[in-house]
C-alpha cells in the first residue's frame, strides 16, 4: 500500500554518496590528461589559403578550377563557365 504524499518526506529517502571512487577518479582524470593531445592549432589559415578561387556569382570560394567547374555545372547551369587563365589573374 503506498502512502499518500503528505506522509513522504525527503528525510525518508536513503542518501547516495557523491563521490564514490573520489581518488581513483582524481587519478584517471590525471593519466587522461597527460595522454591527452596537446592543444589542437587552428585550421583557418591553411583553409584559407587552400581556396584560391571564388565564384563571381555567388562567392563560393573552391580549391581548385576543376571543382569551380563543377559548382558552375551544378550552381549555375545557365552561365558559362569564366577560364582558368582570366580567374587567376
Amino acid at each position: 500500500m503506498a502512502l499518500p504524499p503528505s506522509r513522504l518526506s525527503h528525510t525518508t529517502l536513503p542518501q547516495l554518496p557523491t563521490m564514490v571512487r573520489g581518488a581513483a577518479k582524481a587519478q584517471a582524470q590525471a593519466k587522461a590528461a597527460k595522454n591527452a593531445p596537446k592543444e589542437a592549432k587552428s585550421t583557418i589559415p591553411g583553409r584559407a589559403a587552400a581556396l584560391k578561387l571564388t565564384c563571381h556569382i555567388c562567392r563560393t570560394p573552391a580549391p581548385s578550377y576543376k571543382t569551380l567547374v563543377i559548382h558552375y555545372e551544378a550552381k549555375h547551369p545557365k552561365e558559362t563557365v569564366p577560364s582558368e587563365a582570366s580567374l587567376t589573374s
